[in-house]
């Protein structure tokens, strides 16, 4: 049985970001890169850009992936690669270490993963 929320909802409209004053000279000085320390399971540190680019076929592309490498930004490829082309992405030394494959939850997206 589906659980109704009474809570009150922020939307965009009720949402309003002011900037801080800042002491940069020029925005390429600006540095985005924030280190995340996982609670459970791991001593592993992520250092990177808090940023994820969707799975979706125009975006979630290996170019993509190679392209923003040097941010630190996470891609999650399309499902519509093929296997070889996964593998062989996969097996490249100089590969974005913070690309990952989406999956759907279908028969053959789990027999493809």
């Amino acid at each position: 049985m589906a659980q109704l929320l009474e809570d009150i909802k922020l939307d965009f409209k009720d949402v309003l970001i002011m900037p801080k004053r800042s002491e940069l000279s020029s925005r390429s000085e600006v540095n985005i890169e924030r280190t995340f320390k996982f609670k459970y399971g791991t001593t592993v540190n992520f250092t990177g850009v808090p940023l994820v680019v969707a799975n979706m076929d125009h975006t979630g592309t290996f170019e993509m992936a190679d392209a923003l490498k040097q941010y630190g930004a996470c891609v999650a490829l399309h499902k519509f690669y093929t296997c070889d082309q996964l593998i062989q992405y996969f097996s490249r030394p100089d590969r974005n270490p913070f690309t990952f494959y989406s999956m759907g939850i279908t028969k053959q997206d789990t027999e493809k993963f």
